[in-house]
């Protein structure tokens, strides 16, 4: 049992810090930011329960029906069973330590034993942190039984098993969908593409429903009667979340209170411990084969006996350098997802706000708060996402003093590192400003220069965030600490974000109150000025990119 538990806490550490057991000071701060962590989502759940109980929102009874805790468990597991599968194919077959670990002088039944056990205690540790509290803050609000409160630590320990031991069975499949997509890189970006389309879809029509014209009390009825119906259709369709939700809080009986004296309760937890072991027995043994045979021949390290000859063209230095950033970026997707990600929200939220906002009857100078406050929204997450530009030419690690070597000027490949993000923001600025002025309706030479204005801003403070990262490098401490270290750069990127956002907004607010003119009707001249900062900023942005660079790199340029 000794060579599992060294095992389990070798693996534990990458997925929990474990520093602070050894520092009493650093247990006692863990112990405290975890109970308030606690409180605060019991708070949080518990108000939200109370409210939803006072208004009757989801059934006449003053009480809160398991229907809705059964929603709610439905998506908590849904989200945990898919993470968890993820991290199992990576780690499980994937994984490069792996290979090490398996010349280790233990058998690899416990090897691959103890990275579930990592994975279910990691379970327990989120269900915690987030559904105790929900449960508990639940519990404060329903008739439940004194038992459900020594109940529902227990059941938790099973319900975290489930997640798990789903994910064990899904990595199968799942893992030979991974090789396949990663064999077929262009079949993995049309599947990607065609899911985010249908998200983005989804989603607009979504918008699109909110009527012209927002009255709480006349739509009051209906809204009522779809909650309803969408709490019982979980019931209903997720019989086994709702046989969960019964194991863990009690049968409703004739008294009006949960009890755990129905025979029901004990039955559905009977049935949940004999399916979980039937279910990890029978794909344990394949499982296992899979996972000694991955590790003893990884698929990501196999030599590929079609070797691909392409032909040596010479192209312009700059776009050179750009295709290589590209061909970084699909290989290392994690990266480029987070910046997708927040470039294709924008536009959603822009197009959710306006549709709210339309639906209001505002004054001229509610109409101009209303349009600056959508600036903001655009500004925010927009500029808040070149913080991760500010640890871009650190994670390069050591391999990015290699450019002080290269025959070339090192402003091409220090820029072009910076091109890939620079056009996909600025076509999420497009299209996030398309949908603001399909609400407001700028004449085109106004939304042309606040477009401008906009574009010169991101520009210049995505340069400022690379120049953040250029003149206080942390090259040395990813080249130890790899990923998981802390960057300071973001911090102050994230910082700055915020202080250009909010006064970029309270300037054009104070030109276009100032005119008192509608842009929708006439040239305003708010536009131009804040068109002209724009300018300012991203010459005095490129001004210093480059002198810092000379300084940096070079004594001087030629």
């Amino acid at each position: 049992m000794n060579d599992i538990k060294t095992l389990i806490m070798m693996q534990l550490k990458d997925k929990l810090d474990l520093g602070f057991i050894k520092d009493k000071a650093q247990l006692i701060r863990k112990i405290v930011f975890f109970a308030l962590r606690f409180i605060i989502v019991a708070g949080l759940a518990f108000v939200l329960f109370f409210l939803s109980s006072y208004l009757k929102i989801f059934h006449n009874s003053p009480y809160i029906p398991t229907s809705v805790m059964t929603m709610v468990l439905t998506f908590i597991l849904g989200v945990s069973t898919f993470t968890c599968t993820i991290e199992l194919i990576k780690s499980l077959y994937m994984a490069e330590d792996n290979q090490m670990l398996i010349t280790y002088p233990i058998s690899a039944n416990r090897i691959f034993l103890s990275k579930i056990v990592v994975y279910y205690i990691y379970e327990i540790y989120k269900n915690v942190t987030f559904t105790l509290p929900i449960f508990l803050a639940y519990g404060l609000l329903a008739p439940v039984n004194w038992f459900f409160y020594i109940w529902v630590f227990l059941s938790f320990f099973f319900l975290s098993m489930i997640p798990v031991v789903l994910a064990v069975v899904l990595s199968i499949p799942g893992l030979f969908i991974t090789r396949f997509l990663t064999r077929f890189r262009l079949a993995k970006i049309i599947l990607y593409v065609a899911i985010l389309g249908l998200f983005i879809y989804a989603l607009v029509r979504l918008f699109l429903l909110i009527p012209d014209e927002i009255n709480i009390l006349s739509y009051w009825g209906p809204i009522k009667i779809l909650l309803t119906n969408i709490t019982n259709f979980f019931q209903h369709y997720f019989a086994v979340v709702y046989a969960l939700v019964i194991m863990v809080v009690g049968k409703y009986d004739a008294t009006m209170h949960y009890s755990y004296l129905n025979g029901d309760v004990w039955l559905i937890f009977l049935t949940l411990l004999v399916a979980i072991a039937v279910l990890f027995a029978s794909v344990y043994f394949l499982s296992r084969y899979i996972f000694i045979k991955m590790t003893s021949k990884s698929f990501e390290y196999e030599k590929r006996t079609k070797i691909k000859v392409l032909m040596n063209r010479r192209l312009p230095r700059l776009l050179t350098f750009v295709l290589k950033e590209l061909r970084l970026l699909f290989r290392t997707g994690d990266f480029a997802y987070n910046f997708i990600a927040t470039y294709v929200s924008i536009p959603l939220f822009v197009l959710l706000i306006n549709q709210i906002f339309a639906s209001m009857d505002l004054y001229l100078n509610g109409r101009f708060i209303i349009q600056v406050f959508t600036i903001l929204i655009i500004m925010l997450p927009l500029l808040s996402s070149n913080s991760l530009i500010a640890t871009m030419y650190s994670k390069e690690g050591r391999t990015a003093y290699l450019k002080r070597t290269k025959p070339i000027n090192a402003i091409f490949p220090l820029l072009a590192k910076l091109i890939p993000n620079i056009f996909l923001s600025l076509i999420s600025l497009a299209v996030s400003l398309y949908v603001f002025n399909l609400y407001f309706d700028y004449l085109t030479i106004n939304i042309t220069f606040l477009s401008l204005a906009l574009t010169f801003i991101q520009i210049g403070h995505l340069l400022f965030c690379a120049l953040i990262d250029l003149m206080n490098p942390q090259n040395e401490q990813y080249a130890t600490a790899g990923e998981r270290y802390s960057n300071p750069n973001e911090i102050r990127a994230t910082i700055f974000a915020f202080a250009v956002a909010f006064l970029t907004a309270f300037i054009i607010l104070g030109f276009v109150l100032e005119e008192q003119s509608s842009p929708e009707k006439l040239f305003n001249l708010a536009f131009l000025k804040i068109a002209i900062l724009g300018i300012i900023f991203l010459g005095v942005a490129i001004y210093m990119f480059i002198e810092k660079i000379k300084a940096y790199y070079y004594d001087r340029i030629s």
